[in-house]
């Protein structure tokens, strides 16, 4: 039997496979809505207790044989889609993605956020979201319940702040380092070890490029990445008991990209004592940002108390998510520009890459060489690739952003990537 399924598998042209996945994938879509169907059935009619199951998530885990998380992620989505058809709809016609609705489901499972999500369905349903790259709309949701639900199950700042720790013990033949503390001071401390980091990985590269030339690569280098760290973190302690006692700290040491109307509302909140005042659900999904630009998600408060003693700085975008133009005119993406165009994603731009901003170059969307201004070196057109998907835009790919700041890739036959290829 399956062995049919290889040989047709097989015998389909890249167009056919192209198909094939896309319609799989609808099925189990089409299923998984079903599912949700027939265990929200059986928790209302309390079925599973007839063999002396506590749960209805006891009842899934022992008719499937899942695991616990399996079954509790079930019964999330089985509970999502009755109180709310339009995503069991969207998820059986094939609208809405498998790991899509988990994490709508995700979002459901907190009651402080059902009354917004319930304003906030239509717009995460619609055909322009939901057909996002996984991690951008991942990403939308994470920010919304952020910013919809600042306080949140997790300690407040204060008490992450009383809370903070560090011990350096001495073992044998070596040292135990242990710290915890609030998020923004943390992430100053993940940005100075980069920087150290990095300067430890130049430093064996070079070594290894006079050694061994242009055929450097890792595996040659003197030390591996565990020993650089720890090397890195050395370097911090020895800077730190060699420098001025009344050394300033570098500054800003952490970029937190904000959305300006998140930033207001929390200062505003700030200095009069009082409540933040509550946004439009769509509004803070389509636009609402505070977050490393790695993506680390940062509480607006903290990011606000952070930029106000200067340890910070804030980046702020328009409606379409581009820095705002720094308005020069040079050949190669460097400084202020390099750093803009950095800033406006944290990842990778080409579709099912997931590199991080420090992995990538920054080149231009529209090439240098087009005529009529559309290659200018300005943030809006500049994109952000890994080294291997940026030469890809050397063998006829090419990447747009439309107007509301998505970015598309385009085959050199003029096919967008998340479409078939023309046939042969």
């Amino acid at each position: 039997m399956f062995g049919a399924v290889v040989d047709e598998m097989e015998g389909l042209g890249d167009t056919g496979r192209f198909a094939r996945m896309l319609d799989i994938r609808r099925r189990k879509q089409a299923l998984l809505a079903e599912e949700a169907a027939l265990v929200s059935a059986i928790e209302r009619s309390v079925g599973y207790a007839i063999d002396g199951h506590g749960s209805v998530a006891a009842w899934v885990r022992t008719v499937t044989n899942c695991s616990p998380g399996e079954a509790t992620n079930i019964v999330r989505l089985a509970r999502l889609t009755h109180e709310h058809p339009t995503v069991g709809e969207a998820l059986h016609d094939g609208r809405l993605g498998v790991a899509q609705s988990g994490e709508v489901a995700r979002v459901f499972r907190n009651p402080r956020l059902r009354d917004q999500l319930t304003e906030l369905l239509p717009i995460v349903l619609d055909p322009e979201v939901v057909t996002l790259p996984f991690p951008d709309f991942k990403a939308c949701l994470r920010r919304f319940e952020l910013l919809a639900d600042p306080d949140g199950p997790s300690p407040s700042d204060d008490s992450a702040h009383d809370a903070r720790t560090a011990d350096v013990t001495e073992l044998a033949g070596g040292v135990l380092i242990h710290a915890a503390g609030p998020g923004v001071a943390g992430l100053e401390m993940i940005e100075i070890f980069e920087r150290f980091r990095q300067a430890e990985f130049t430093t064996d590269w070079e070594q290894a490029r006079l050694l061994h030339g242009d055929n450097v690569c890792a595996a040659l280098l003197a030390r591996t990445e565990d020993q650089r760290r720890f090397d890195a973190l050395h370097a911090i302690f020895v800077a730190a008991a060699t420098g001025p006692v009344d050394g300033k700290v570098p500054e800003p040491v952490v970029n937190i990209v904000i959305d300006q109307a998140t930033f207001e509302a929390h200062l505003a909140a700030m200095l009069t004592d009082g409540p933040v005042t509550r946004r439009d659900p769509g509004e803070l999904f389509r636009t609402g940002r505070c977050e490393t630009t790695g993506g680390t998600p940062v509480r607006p408060a903290e990011a606000v108390a952070a930029a106000l003693v200067g340890h910070v700085r804030r980046v702020v975008f328009d409606s379409v998510g581009t820095v705002i133009d720094l308005g020069r005119t040079r050949r190669l993406f460097t400084g202020s520009a390099r750093q803009a165009v950095k800033l406006q994603s944290n990842r990778c731009i080409w579709p099912g890459c997931h590199a991080r901003p420090d992995r990538c170059q920054v080149d231009h969307a529209e090439p240098w060489a087009a005529g009529g201004g559309s290659g200018s070196t300005s943030p809006g057109n500049g994109d952000l690739a890994c080294p291997r998907h940026n030469r890809f835009k050397n063998r006829g790919f090419a990447t747009r952003r439309d107007a509301g700041g998505r970015w598309h890739t385009y085959r050199p036959d003029g096919t967008e990537l998340d479409e078939p290829p023309l046939a042969a």
